[in-house]
């Protein structure tokens, strides 16, 4: 058996981007544009990036949209199966949801034990775990319930994940450290 002596240099630098966000926006252009700017940060850290995150309407579709159309490898963690995941879209939500969902590298659905809101936040808690630096888009604001955008910001913070917060700026660069 012969062991390089070098081999960090032959493997890439993975970076695992984590992402929470509101599922009502007004207007999602400034989600997409922090999110190029977010990723585009982020990429040039990494020789691969992996997106991770839910695929609820709103925020985690847009995220994984995004993530796609830059040929970032995507993660879906679902809070329940998708039967009944299905049940927080409209049709054509779910239309442009549902091959997103397919076409992820792995999708992880969590037990069905776990009551509605219970299982939402238990979602954002692996997507924070499972992450090497989390991005949320977030308006500031509380959660509107459990399990909202807010908690899983909130237990980012507490156990010191490396966080980006999207608030609609016009940025054009974002520093990570």
């Amino acid at each position: 058996i012969s062991h390089q002596t070098n081999c960090q240099s032959s493997l890439p630098r993975w970076l695992n981007v984590g992402f929470t966000g509101h599922r009502h926006l007004t207007d999602d252009s400034k989600l997409r544009k922090g999110l190029a700017v977010a990723l585009d940060s982020l990429m040039k850290r990494a020789d691969q990036l992996a997106a991770i995150s839910s695929a609820a309407s709103g925020s985690d579709t847009i995220y994984q949209e995004v993530a796609q159309t830059r040929g970032i490898i995507r993660f879906v963690i679902l809070p329940f199966d998708q039967e009944t995941f299905r049940k927080d879209f409209d049709e054509s939500q779910w239309t442009r949801t549902e091959p997103l969902i397919a076409t992820a590298i792995a999708c992880e659905v969590l037990s069905g034990d776990a009551e509605r809101s219970e299982a939402f936040l238990d979602a954002g808690m692996l997507t924070v775990d499972r992450s090497d630096v989390m991005l949320a888009y977030w308006n500031g604001q509380v959660a509107a319930g459990k399990g909202g955008t807010a908690d899983v910001v909130a237990y980012a913070r507490r156990i010191d994940k490396p966080l980006i917060i999207i608030d609609g700026m016009p940025a054009t660069s974002i520093e990570f450290q």
